[in-house]
């Protein structure tokens, strides 16, 4: 099956499109198909099919490109094995940018500076990222953002003439079957502000006592 051109590929990208194999194979290949990607994610459940319905099924039909949803909670491992095999998937979507920048230093992922409108984006969100022997270019773009780390108070918000923090406060943990996440992430916060990145980058590497 053919692969579809890079301008689709960008579209694709930039849209965070993914897709459920294809229930109707028999009318996607009688109604010329262009070809098929593949995507890797984490997404399932309701996520998963509110994405299918809302942005899989109208960029289909759009640009006649079947999406191959790869979904797995191993995501880095099914990644790095695919890779391993010589089998990597077209677009992967992953959960921040370190993982993606080993990808780019190590020549894995392809440019996408041909495939979007640089206007588009401020560079905080898509970054171009130099590697040795290829120069400076931008290789992910955001997807999906979720804000963490929130405070919700009563009354006025706090100034700099505030004495100290709001007296009563609340911070949201659920995230259903993820839960505790959040809880990490407010320790992190905490470090990083009181104690510097010096200490974070110890506590993390299993260095400080």
């Amino acid at each position: 099956m053919s692969r579809p051109g890079n301008r689709a590929l960008g579209i694709l990208c930039v849209c965070l499109v993914l897709l459920g194999a294809g229930v109707f194979a028999g009318v996607r290949w009688a109604r010329d198909w262009q070809g098929s990607v593949t995507l890797l994610a984490n997404w399932s459940g309701t996520e998963r099919e509110q994405f299918e319905e809302h942005v899989i099924e109208p960029f289909e039909e759009e640009y006649r490109i079947d999406v191959v949803y790869q979904g797995s909670s191993a995501l880095s491992q099914v990644l790095a094995a695919d890779i391993a095999a010589g089998d990597p998937p077209d677009v992967a979507v992953l959960p921040g940018p370190g993982e993606l920048l080993a990808y780019a230093v190590d020549g894995r992922l392809h440019p996408l500076d041909d495939l979007f409108d640089a206007a588009d984006y401020d560079r905080f969100w898509a970054p171009r990222v130099t590697v040795p022997g290829q120069g400076a270019h931008t290789y992910w773009l955001p997807v999906k953002t979720g804000l963490k780390s929130m405070v919700w108070y009563a009354g006025q918000a706090p100034t700099a003439e505030s004495a100290g923090p709001p007296a009563r406060w609340c911070a949201g943990m659920e995230s259903g079957a993820t839960s505790g996440w959040p809880g990490t992430d407010w320790v992190e916060d905490i470090l990083l502000q009181q104690a510097g990145p010096r200490v974070y980058e110890d506590w993390a590497d299993g260095s400080l006592p």
